[in-house]
């Protein structure tokens, strides 16, 4: 219990003037009823005296009382007015009027006057305070609203949309490309054959031999030298040299071709100078060279820990290290080599180092085997890991087939770009990363893009029959395709200018190049005339960034290759190859599949002679015998099969000839003349 003071002083008849605790407060009226007036407030106070009966009223707070309270809620607004105060001071004023005038009075009269005055004021009291809590109440949850509103508005930041999808991005758990395939199981190094290191190819005493030999040919043609050193690869050893005092390079590279002739080893090369270095070499084939293997090449840790996209692991360069070549970037690749030169062997290479990285979901092949025999051993994993027009096979071997199967290919390279467009997409890299990441969806027509690899093996049969279109159709695509993720492997056994065409060595930098017979035609393919000078046995130059590096490819047998599809089959895949669009033209042809009359070659009648008389549909006896162009005797053949004079083409084979005798094709000639 705390400490109470309480004092009251009558200072008039009626008023009290008291002294507490909270302050000073003056009450007026009579016992029954009044009204006292403090620091606090206004209080009436109605009741009957002798019974305890009594009802107290604050009716009215001061503008002290109200600032309290205000600091102790928290509140810095000003107070709304109150009008229960004018109530409280007309009460007060008509008590007072009414004890004057009734002074005289009895007790009875002047206490019903108040109670009177007292009720009046209450009912006055009571609609004035629901009126002014109702507007308060109403106030306070407007301000209360406009303050929360400002506070979130102040304290959270403006939304970016970009963090938004790159949170929502992370949450989102990413598609698998490998899906439904997701038991897929790559093929193991266990199906490859290992081959025993053949130790002979660094015998000392050959390398002595070497070196005596060619410190005897160059001091014939005076030239003497300071060191020699041997780097030994597993079929060529490279014999670095460096001159002595005074002697100058250029006398070695005017006697270059001499120095290699005298040498007496098939395969030899003189290098004047090394790249990077003031030395010159001498490549000379090892008397026992050793098989490079496909195991020894994909095995190995460059192969294997690679982050290449599309990497073709081809060999092995002379200091004993695998070479490989990312197809995503190089982006196509053109091999080149004389006939028996082991230039399908870098095909087998290059397959197997696709197959061994590569889900069917990531790669589809498109093979084009114009040579017939070479890709044909692969046709098991067709299902799998090929594409192809629908109904068709899954390898290509017919010329006029193989028109279609590009045709459609550039049908693809225009469907993949219209996706990239909507996308917003520069390549298939950045394009399959979003659909990964569900930033695509499949009922916008987006879906997992696999890379496409075409093979078109025997290159030249394509270009004699369709000349200029099968060109132009290969530089589009060389041109437009990359982007897209499709990318061609090109082979060529005759690598004449009229075969590979400035145009086609223009857009496809990246060559390969087995042993020539001519120097012109290294020169063709390499811009270098050396590659008549390889040793063969898969001896090789590839042209990696504007420089020549000689390299061994790699040996694939062909029970790892039966082995290889035997596994691949029995995963699981796709049952079907992937389809690929139907081309425009449904027939293949160059003219559509019908005869022109109006624009058959003056030679026409001539040429169809010459074939029903010697009962040979060959291009080359047409080019001889009219001293033509490939082009142009590709389309005089083209011509006759339309007419029915030839059937189609078979390759690097001639055509059968449908006519048998003069009459036949006479009468078949005057038709065409009246049509």
């Amino acid at each position: 219990m705390g400490l109470r003071i309480r004092k009251s002083i009558k200072i008039a008849p009626g008023v009290r003037l008291n002294f507490g605790k909270k302050g000073i407060s003056t009450s007026i009226g009579k016992r029954g009823a009044g009204i006292t007036i403090g620091p606090t407030g206004t209080t009436a106070h109605v009741g009957i005296p002798g019974t305890g009966i009594s009802y107290v009223k604050k009716v009215g707070t001061t503008k002290k009382s109200v600032e309290d309270k205000s600091q102790s809620t928290g509140e810095n607004k000003k107070p709304k007015r109150n009008y229960s105060c004018l109530g409280s001071f007309l009460a007060f004023s008509g008590i007072v009027i009414v004890m004057a005038i009734h002074s005289t009075c009895e007790w009875s009269a002047l206490t019903l006057s108040i109670l009177v005055i007292c009720v009046l004021y209450i009912l006055f009291a009571s609609i004035t305070y629901f009126s002014t809590t109702l507007k308060k109440n109403t106030s306070t949850d407007t301000n209360h609203t406009k303050n929360v509103s400002q506070t979130m508005e102040s304290t959270t930041p403006p939304i970016n949309p970009k963090d938004v999808s790159q949170k929502m991005e992370s949450t989102i758990t990413p598609i698998n490309p490998k899906e439904p395939f997701t038991r897929y199981k790559y093929p193991s190094f266990d199906l490859l054959k290992e081959y025993e290191v053949n130790i002979n190819h660094i015998n000392e005493e050959e390398q002595r031999t070497n070196k005596n030999r060619i410190i005897e040919v160059l001091g014939n043609f005076g030239i003497q030298i300071k060191t020699i050193h041997a780097s030994v690869g597993p079929a060529i050893t490279l014999y670095e040299i460096q001159l002595a005092d005074g002697m100058l390079l250029s006398k070695v590279k005017e006697f270059e071709d001499d120095i290699a002739l005298s040498l007496s080893a098939f395969g030899t090369r003189v290098i004047a100078p090394l790249p990077g270095k003031e030395t010159f070499g001498i490549e000379i084939p090892n008397s026992y060279p050793d098989v490079v293997s496909i195991e020894s090449v994909l095995n190995s840790s460059q192969f294997k820990d690679t982050r290449m996209e599309l990497p073709l692991a081809i060999g092995k360069n002379i200091d004993g290290e695998v070479f490989m070549i990312d197809l995503s970037m190089a982006p196509h690749l053109l091999i080149a080599g004389s006939m028996g030169q082991n230039d399908a062997l870098g095909l087998d290479a290059i397959i197997f180092s696709l197959l061994y990285k590569k889900h069917p979901n990531e790669l589809k092949l498109v093979l084009i085997d114009l040579g017939k025999v070479e890709l044909n051993v692969y046709s098991r994993i067709a299902n799998k890991f090929m594409a192809a027009i629908p109904d068709d096979e899954a390898i290509v071997t017919n010329t006029k087939k193989a028109m279609l199967t590009l045709n459609s290919i550039s049908q693809v390279v225009n469907d993949r770009n219209k996706l990239f467009e909507k996308a917003g997409a520069c390549n298939i890299k950045e394009y399959n990363q979003m659909y990964i990441n569900r930033r695509l969806w499949l009922v916008d027509g987006h879906e997992y893009l696999p890379y496409i690899v075409v093979v078109i093996n025997e290159f030249s049969d394509l270009i004699m029959t369709y000349g200029k279109e099968a060109e132009d159709l290969i530089v589009s695509l060389a041109k437009e395709a990359c982007t897209v993720g499709i990318h061609m492997v090109i082979t060529t056994r005759r690598p004449s200018k009229s075969v590979v065409t400035d145009a086609v060595k223009d857009s496809i930098p990246e060559r390969i190049a087995f042993r020539m017979v001519l120097k012109s035609e290294s020169q063709i393919i390499l811009g270098h005339p050396d590659a008549n000078r390889l040793a063969g046995r898969g001896d090789m130059f590839c042209i990696q960034n504007n420089e020549l590096v000689r390299v061994q490819c790699a040996f694939v047998d062909t029970t790892e290759i039966e082995r290889i599809n035997e596994f691949i089959q029995e995963q699981p895949g796709p049952i079907e190859p992937m389809e690929l669009p139907e081309p425009a033209n449904n027939e293949g042809g160059p003219s559509g599949g019908t005869v022109d009359t109006k624009n058959l070659d003056p030679f026409f009648e001539e040429a169809a002679h010459a074939i029903v008389l010697s009962q040979q549909g060959s291009t080359s006896m047409i080019q001889r015998r009219f001293s033509i162009g490939y082009n142009r005797a590709g389309r005089l053949m083209d011509q006759m099969e339309e007419a029915g004079i030839v059937g189609a083409a078979q390759g690097s084979k001639p055509r059968e000839v449908l006519i048998q005798d003069e009459n036949q094709l006479n009468n078949l000639l005057l038709q065409l003349r009246n049509s």
